[in-house]
């Protein structure tokens, strides 16, 4: 399989089932809540709920990723969608996928920590911006050429009825095979989400816009958001279903 067609495919499931659209609207309307809260336009009362938020946005992320598996299998296969189906085996995965997710943060701050330690050293030495220049772009290129080979998690252990570990290391195994394929499905949409933050709260911010018209273009950018993580999540099963073997 190759990119395009991951990309193009699963954007196809997407316009053909809109229903999967549903459970993202959690994870958007969370993840909006946030970015309301990072521009101060919600009470400073409700800042106290900040962590209690981020932890339940942590779980339900978790079971809303883990929905899509089962959904893009039943699709695929033809089979009629169930959401309380998904949401049933995502729930009992939950504690698999955050063990190998956490698993997964373990390796990636282990590298990035080998890398930092001898560059900060040598920052320390001859305090040299070029080192601590040189030390910030090695951890960013590390950190998502490491994050690649953890992709599939999710996938592996919904679709393949995986433990943590073992889904950990099957992720591993597809992504060996298929990396360059695996690198270009997620750079590109994330791409594409990065430039509509840039353009819905990025700009309006640095252009000093008033309070109501940043929450106005948030909204809107939420939107737009809303479709392109579905389609990311669509993506990230939709390939893995297709390249497992």
């Amino acid at each position: 399989m190759k990119a395009r067609e991951a990309l193009f495919g699963s954007f196809k499931i997407l316009g053909e089932k809109p229903i999967f659209l549903l459970p993202m609207i959690i994870v958007v309307v969370l993840s909006a809540v946030f970015n309301l809260l990072a521009l101060g336009t919600l009470p400073t009362w409700f800042l106290p709920a900040f962590f209690v938020l981020y932890a339940i946005m942590i779980v339900l992320d978790l079971l809303v990723y883990g929905m899509y598996p089962s959904m893009v299998r039943d699709h695929i296969e033809k089979r009629e969608l169930n959401l309380k189906d998904s949401l049933h085996f995502s729930y009992h995965k939950f504690w698999s996928l955050l063990g190998a997710i956490l698993l997964a943060a373990l390796v990636i701050v282990a590298v990035i920590l080998a890398i930092t330690i001898p560059l900060t050293l040598l920052f320390v030495y001859t305090q040299s911006p070029a080192a601590i220049i040189g030390m910030i772009i090695a951890m960013i290129i590390v950190a998502v050429l490491l994050t690649v080979f953890f992709y599939y998690i999710i996938p592996a252990i919904l679709m393949d009825d995986m433990k943590a570990v073992a889904g950990f290391r099957r992720s591993i195994e597809v992504t060996k095979k298929n990396y360059l394929f695996t690198l270009l499905i997620i750079l590109i949409p994330t791409a594409i989400i990065y430039a509509i933050y840039g353009v819905f709260i990025g700009l309006p911010m640095y252009l000093g816009a008033a309070n109501y018209i940043s929450t106005l273009l948030m909204v809107i950018g939420s939107i737009v958001v809303l479709f392109i993580t579905t389609w990311i999540a669509i993506t990230m099963n939709y390939a893995y279903y297709n390249i497992r073997t």
